[in-house]
């Protein structure tokens, strides 16, 4: 993964509302029109991106992350190790989406297994719901359809 990366809004050349956030390490100008997948897309707006653990305190406790990432789930999961070794988090809820993390050139296990090597549980439904086991996991991490995840990551002895 890398550490510094542009962040682009773009939006579909027909588009002039909404977007969605591309973070790439090309360097692209503003109102620029680029090709993604065949696609045509226009820069709306260049952002600053920051690695969390660069930019927030040692030591904090953190109640809940929300994260969707379109499919960059294990880069960001990777580019957060630190946040996850030097913080308390509680919660995260987080879109999984194998299908999306596949194209990313990923591997969904891996999230997966990234949360159980800090020693998270993962829950679908929600935070009290049933707990996701390795066989389970597996089988989350096979199929193609988004799912929420709710993962708990408070320390259990």
């Amino acid at each position: 993964y890398q550490r510094r990366v542009h962040g682009y809004l773009l939006s579909d050349i027909q588009n002039k509302g909404d977007g969605t956030l591309n973070c790439s390490n090309m360097n692209y100008e503003f109102n620029k029109i680029i090709n993604i997948n065949g696609i045509g897309y226009q820069i709306r707006a260049i952002v600053q991106t920051n690695v969390l653990s660069e930019i927030l305190e040692r030591n904090l406790d953190i109640l809940l992350i929300k994260m969707d990432s379109e499919g960059h789930d294990e880069y960001v999961l990777e580019g957060a190790r630190e946040l996850f070794k030097y913080n308390k988090i509680k919660y995260i809820v987080q879109e999984f989406y194998p299908m999306l993390i596949r194209k990313q050139g990923s591997d969904p296990w891996n999230v997966l297994k990234f949360y159980d090597e800090f020693g998270c549980r993962i829950h679908t439904q929600h935070f009290l719901g049933p707990i996701m086991f390795d066989d389970e996991m597996k089988k989350a991490s096979q199929i193609d359809s988004p799912q929420d995840l709710y993962i708990d990551c408070r320390k259990f002895s």
